[in-house]
């Protein structure tokens, strides 16, 4: 039992629990979700995504109307995935502490950390790091990285992740406010670690 849980029933609370769950997206469907709720807050989904599919998709780790959603995360390793994924996606509730990882398999369409189209989406991330044996993702020529994104709220302190890759290639980065580039051994001064072919970093971010 970890200190946080423990902590919890003392104060008489039920501790939120993380949910594994598998998207296989080579089932036909168009939409994927690790959780989805009309009203209630979803949390802490751990979504690992597998198969291709040649359709577009729309993959949420956490989705809910007008809930919160917070601390989900949605990971690719391998296989084809184009459309959008999300790790947190809200109309009317918070984007908080999303993740979307991506170590593998092609990426194409538009990533969001976190969304919400009528309140705030905050501390999201996209992490792209290599995978177990080394292998790294590629991505297509129209995908575009979104760190936080409201139509109608706010979005801050959303964070691009790249760690030990190099020879990146989006369309475009949008939402960040941080970017962070963790070196491998391998690196020189000479790498190019992020390319963008579609224009330039939009905003005022920390790199």
């Amino acid at each position: 039992m970890t200190l946080a849980i423990l902590t919890a029933l003392l104060a008489g609370a039920t501790p939120a629990m993380a949910k594994d769950v598998t998207i296989d997206i080579s089932t036909g469907k168009t939409y994927y979700y690790g959780d989805d709720s009309s009203n209630s807050d979803v949390t802490g989904v751990n979504a690992t995504v597998t198969g291709t599919t040649d359709k577009n998709v729309w993959v949420y780790g956490g989705d809910s109307s007008s809930g919160n959603v917070t601390g989900n995360t949605v990971m690719i390793s391998g296989g084809t995935v184009s459309g959008r994924v999300y790790g947190g996606e809200s109309s009317d509730g918070d984007a908080t502490g999303n993740t979307v990882i991506i170590s593998g398999g092609t990426v194409s369409g538009r990533v969001f950390g976190g969304n919400s189209s009528r309140s705030s989406a905050t501390g999201n991330k996209i992490i792209i790091r290599a995978g177990e044996n080394g292998e790294t993702a590629t991505f297509g020529e129209d995908t575009k990285l979104y760190g936080g994104y409201s139509d109608f709220g706010t979005a801050r302190d959303n964070a691009l992740i790249l760690q030990g890759v190099k020879n990146v290639e989006v369309g475009n980065v949008r939402y960040f406010d941080k970017y962070q580039f963790l070196l491998g051994d391998d690196f020189n001064d000479t790498d190019v670690f992020l390319n963008l072919t579609d224009g330039i970093m939009q905003g005022n971010a920390e790199v």
